[in-house]
């Protein structure tokens, strides 16, 4: 759906504004900036794949279980949401910290890039999570 595409383009641009400003003191860098997109490309198609793999077709799911009160009940599928949410941030970190910390290890310490990866995904799923559930329910 084209809003899924817009979100998850505001949330590169978040984290690569999050992470620059963690890793060079400034909102935007160019390196840091090309670097993040990378990874959270990699990252969306691990989650398609993964998705294809475990849902029969169905993209992001895994990755972004974006569902509505359709789908779900809150009440008794909070326990397998936030499963999915904690196995997908968890990916998330390791795929993108992994290629963050190859990238960029040249210009900043490992333990520095590994914090500002888990801190922009912070930020972001936060931000996501706000904004497509107050959208779903």
């Amino acid at each position: 759906m084209p809003q899924g595409w817009a979100i998850m383009a505001i949330v590169i641009a978040l984290e690569a504004a999050v992470i620059s400003n963690r890793l060079n003191g400034t909102w935007f860098s160019l390196r840091t900036s090309r670097v993040v997109a990378l990874a959270n490309v990699v990252s969306g198609a691990v989650g398609i794949l993964a998705s294809l793999a475990f849902t029969g077709g169905w993209w992001l799911v895994v990755w972004i279980p974006w569902v509505g009160k359709n789908e779900v009940d809150l009440n008794q599928d909070i326990k397998l949401l936030v499963g999915y949410y904690a196995i997908a941030f968890v990916l998330s970190i390791v795929i993108e910290g992994g290629l963050e910390h190859l990238l960029l290890r040249k210009h900043h310490e490992g333990l520095q890039i590994w914090k500002a990866c888990l801190f922009g995904n912070l930020v972001t799923y936060l931000f996501i999570t706000i904004a497509i559930y107050s959208y779903s329910f």
